[in-house]
C-alpha cells in the first residue's frame, strides 16, 4: 500500500463538492490512519530488508512489512522514550496515536460525528506527519522502527 495514495483517497472521500455523508467522513478518518500505519510498514520493510525492486519482491520484505502491530506501535509511541528521537519522529508518533483514537471513534462508535473541517484537519495533520517522518535522518528512522517492532527482553 502506498501511504500517499491513501491520503489522496481520504481527500477524495471528503471532497466538499459532493457533500460527503457521515459514513464517507468516517471512512476518510480510517483511511488516514492507515496511511500512517503503512508509512511505518513501508519504512520497516525498506530499512530492515532493503528498498530495491528485487528486495521488495522478497518474502523477507513482506515479513518485515507485516512485522508491526497496531497496539505495540501505540504503546511504544506513548512512552517517555519517544523523546530521544528526532523531532519529526516525535511529531509522527503523536499524530499516529491521535489518529488511531480518531479511527477507533470512526470505525466503532455509532454516535461519533465528524465535521468536514475536522476531517480535513485530521488528513492535513497526517500528511504533515508523514513528511516529518520522511525528513528524519535514515539512522533515526531505523532506530525508531527497531524500537517499534522488537520487544525488549
Amino acid at each position: 500500500m502506498e501511504p500517499d495514495q491513501l491520503i489522496r483517497a481520504a481527500r477524495r472521500q471528503v471532497d466538499p463538492s459532493v457533500n460527503p455523508t457521515q459514513e464517507e467522513l468516517k471512512r476518510a478518518v480510517s483511511t488516514t490512519y492507515y496511511a500512517l500505519f503503512h508509512t511505518l510498514s513501508n519504512a520497516c520493510a525498506d530499512l530492515l530488508a532493503g528498498a530495491s525492486h528485487v528486495e521488495r519482491a522478497s518474502d523477507e520484505w513482506t515479513q518485515a512489512y507485516r512485522a508491526l502491530d497496531h497496539r505495540q506501535i501505540r504503546r511504544q509511541c506513548s512512552r517517555a522514550e519517544i523523546s530521544r528521537y528526532h523531532l519529526g519522529i516525535r511529531y509522527f508518533a503523536k499524530t499516529f496515536c491521535t489518529s488511531q483514537e480518531y479511527r477507533h471513534d470512526a470505525d466503532y462508535s455509532p454516535r461519533a460525528n465528524f465535521s468536514q473541517a475536522r476531517v480535513d484537519s485530521i488528513i492535513d495533520d497526517a500528511a504533515s506527519a508523514m513528511v516529518a517522518f520522511a525528513s528524519a535522518p535514515e539512522d533515526e528512522r531505523r532506530r525508531f522502527i527497531v524500537y517499534l517492532a522488537l520487544r525488549r527482553r
